[in-house]
């Protein structure tokens, strides 16, 4: 086991049966989901896989939805609430925010897969992204959430005439992930329960 194990990856499937796992949390992502790429590790079967992997994938999913209980579900589904309802129906609160496609490239290095261009598509806005997954600690880089996260209020801000423009300046300067959950929260147009939801949520990337 000491020397580099090479293999090439070519799967199709599901994103809601890998991210659980790949992630150690609860499902926040659905929909058809390609993986492409080449991957190599060295380590014993049980330990040293995940810490020494490297490699290269191409992330594409189609036709799915982001987690009911996130700050940048809420604030698409709040943009463009009028097609999504036609489109969706009660569907919407039971699953979340429905996306058209995701894709983004990693390069991975001792077990921390980096993307510089993961992009968004949904029926209401598309966003870019940019940031990490450590697969041995299993945690997400959050400069990727809370610059999604940033870009979506943004949008929300300028059709919603009701928040003050001086707002976007008072939350693009806040980078601590879970203040800045908390700060847009407040200000979102949604139901008691569902703000009480995501405040609930003690980690803060599952939070935006």
């Amino acid at each position: 086991f000491g020397n580099p194990v090479p293999g090439v990856l070519r799967d199709d499937g599901r994103a809601e049966e890998l991210f659980p796992a790949l992630l150690g949390g609860k499902q926040e992502i659905a929909g058809s989901m390609s993986l492409r790429g080449a991957l190599w590790s060295q380590g014993e079967a049980t330990t040293g896989v995940w810490e020494n992997m490297s490699g290269n994938l191409a992330l594409r999913m189609r036709d799915g939805h982001i987690g009911r209980y996130t700050v940048a579900a809420k604030i698409l589904a709040i943009l463009n609430l009028a097609e999504l309802v036609e489109a969706q129906g009660s569907d919407l609160n039971s699953r979340g925010m429905p996306y058209q496609q995701i894709t983004a490239n990693f390069k991975i290095e001792r077990g921390v897969a980096r993307t510089e261009n993961l992009v968004l598509q949904s029926p209401a806005m598309r966003m870019t992204a940019v940031g990490s997954i450590n697969l041995a600690e299993k945690t997400v880089e959050l400069e990727a959430l809370v610059r999604s996260v940033h870009s979506t209020f943004e949008a929300y801000v300028k059709l919603n005439k009701r928040i003050p423009q001086e707002m976007l300046q008072s939350v693009a300067a806040i980078e601590d992930p879970g203040r800045l959950a908390d700060t847009i929260v407040a200000h979102l147009s949604l139901k008691l329960n569902d703000k009480q939801s995501i405040l609930e949520e003690i980690d803060p990337p599952k939070r935006l």
